[in-house]
């Protein structure tokens, strides 16, 4: 997912956009841990201690998937 920005005065938006085609499967154990704290440390990084308690006790509860990407098509309007 890339960035939008709506210009109000021309009735339009500046874009970007991908579209990713692959394989997608389900990701356990030390590989979903991982794939979590990764995403706790790019979207909450000032709350790791209690996002590390909340992956552990939510653990059972969250899927995780793996896009093996194939093929990226992509478009922007800049």
């Amino acid at each position: 997912m890339g960035k939008t920005q709506p210009i109000a005065e021309k009735f339009t938006t500046n874009y970007e956009s991908a579209i990713v085609f692959g394989k997608a499967e389900e990701v356990y154990s030390e590989e979903k841990y991982n794939a979590l704290i990764r995403i706790l440390d790019k979207y909450s990084k000032d709350y790791m201690e209690p996002g590390i308690e909340h992956i552990k006790e939510a653990n059972n509860r969250v899927k995780v998937i793996k896009i093996s990407i194939e093929n990226v098509t992509g478009k922007a309007r800049r």
